[in-house]
Formats: structure tokens, sequence, C-alpha cells
């Protein structure tokens, strides 16, 4: 699965927070810019904490690109295909 944000401008993004947590599968976010399988900006592990509302915070570093455009956050794990994670919010600073 995936969320996208339509024509977001990344200049002077360094980083991202991403507040997480799963009793699932777990995986990886990956940040990707223009489509699901563009550039990639970052990325981050969640681990499973094994609670489904047991929220927690992840920071990640982002390589942000020049030009505005839509971000796509791709939710992965190549072992499971579902039930993978939470997700509450994510910041980008």
């Amino acid at each position: 699965g995936f969320l996208r944000y339509s024509d977001l401008s990344l200049q002077q993004v360094a980083h991202g927070t991403v507040r997480v947590c799963s009793a699932g599968a777990g995986g990886v976010i990956e940040l990707h810019h223009g489509a699901v399988d563009g550039p990639l900006l970052g990325s981050v592990t969640v681990e499973v904490n094994g609670d489904w509302s047991a929220f927690y915070e992840k920071q990640f570093d982002i390589q942000a690109p020049t030009e505005r455009g839509d971000l796509y956050l791709v939710f992965k794990n190549a072992e499971s295909p579902g039930g993978l994670m939470n997700i509450d919010w994510i910041e980008f600073r």
C-alpha cells in the first residue's frame, strides 16, 4: 500500500519523523518522489512492538528533491503482504 501527498516542496527538509506501531509484520516505509517507484528520498524501518495502539516515533533522513512534486509513502515487507503497521502521523523538518 501507499499514501500520496500531491504537489509538495521538500526544499530545506532534512529529515522526517513518523509515529507508528505494529502488532503485525512491521516493515519499511519508503519515500518516493513523483511515483510509487520514483526516486527514493529516504526510508525508515518499523519494528513490531506487539500493540496496534502503542505508537512510537522514528526519525529518518531525507534527500530532498529540488523541484515540487508528489510524495509517495510506500509500505513494504518482502515476507508479508498485509497487516504491516499503523501510521498515526508524519512530520517533515
